[in-house]
């Protein structure tokens, strides 16, 4: 579903198959991927923070929007999953003592 190349000068080549993806979800996927190599490439804190929080928000709107089965009036698949990853993110940066920093 996705092929990584590296092309001349240093340019990654990313091919990634959207026949089973809606437009929206295409156009949150590139969004995602600016956001994130621009978090990446940032030297300036505010770029830093502002687009961290965007490449999260953008992921979480990816996962409600993910083909998986639909919803059951009683277990809402998407949030649980969005909820379990940020548990699990939360618990592993605790228990390899991450420095957090209150802001």
């Amino acid at each position: 579903m996705v092929d990584f190349k590296m092309g001349s000068n240093n340019d990654l080549i990313i091919q990634v198959k959207t026949d089973k993806l809606t437009a929206q979800q295409l156009r949150t996927l590139k969004t995602l991927l600016s956001s994130t190599l621009e978090m990446m490439s940032s030297n300036k804190e505010n770029t830093f923070f502002a687009q961290s929080k965007e490449s999260l928000k953008l992921w979480a709107q990816l996962v409600k929007t993910a083909n998986f089965p639909s919803d059951t009036p009683k277990i809402k698949y998407a949030n649980q999953a969005i909820e379990f990853s940020i548990d699990e993110l939360l618990e592993e940066f605790r228990s390899k003592k991450f420095i957090q920093l209150d802001q």
